[in-house]
């Protein structure tokens, strides 16, 4: 079952408190619904969803980063790999925007039989470029294990781009450094997400 919806609003801006009682508005976009999904061919649709809406919203100007601030996503991550490994998981990411870090983890994956895979993907030592290129230039390293140690991503270095206005982020990294046991192989990981809250 897929519980999602690909709305992509901004929620970076925070609203001056003042007094008295604020009552809530019933129309408020409060961001999409947190993402789950049951099967691999699931996480793949919502995958390609998330994906064709960033793309559509252009690469940003990373001169239009924020200063300062924190932006939270969701979206997917799918590892494939001729070792054996073919899954797609739940992915959240972070961005502070005031020390220009990105960093995230992906868990609750699922192979393409269907079958549960224990096992987490995490991103650390994220970072962009204000200065760069169309989208930012996210660059950042990923490491994971699956199946106990039976499959394992060894630190590699991966790269990404911001979509929009800060609203959706995809990063890819192809033939990642990795270990099926003790033998040596490569991944491929495409990570989509789009921005969920403050």
């Amino acid at each position: 079952m897929i519980k999602h919806s690909c709305s992509a609003a901004l929620f970076l801006a925070l609203a001056a408190c003042g007094g008295g009682t604020a009552t809530p508005d019933p129309d408020a976009d409060t961001g999409p619904d947190p993402i789950t999904f049951q099967t691999f061919a699931d996480g793949q649709a919502i995958a390609s969803e998330i994906e064709d809406a960033n793309i559509a919203l252009g690469l940003m100007n990373p001169a239009d980063l924020l200063p300062n601030g924190t932006a939270r996503y969701q979206g997917t991550a799918e590892i494939s790999s001729t070792a054996g490994l073919n899954a797609v998981g739940v992915a959240g990411l972070t961005v502070e925007f005031d020390s220009e870090t990105v960093f995230g983890t992906a868990t609750d994956f699922v192979d393409d039989t269907d079958a549960p895979v224990e096992g987490a993907l995490a991103m650390t030592e994220g970072s962009f470029d204000r200065t760069g290129s169309a989208g930012g230039d996210i660059t950042a390293t990923v490491t994971g294990n699956f199946d106990g140690l039976t499959y394992i991503i060894v630190p590699s270095n991966i790269s990404g781009v911001f979509y929009g206005d800060a609203e959706g982020i995809i990063i890819i990294g192809d033939d990642v450094a990795g270990l099926v046991g003790d033998e040596a192989t490569t991944y491929d990981i495409s990570i989509v997400t789009e921005l969920t809250e403050e």
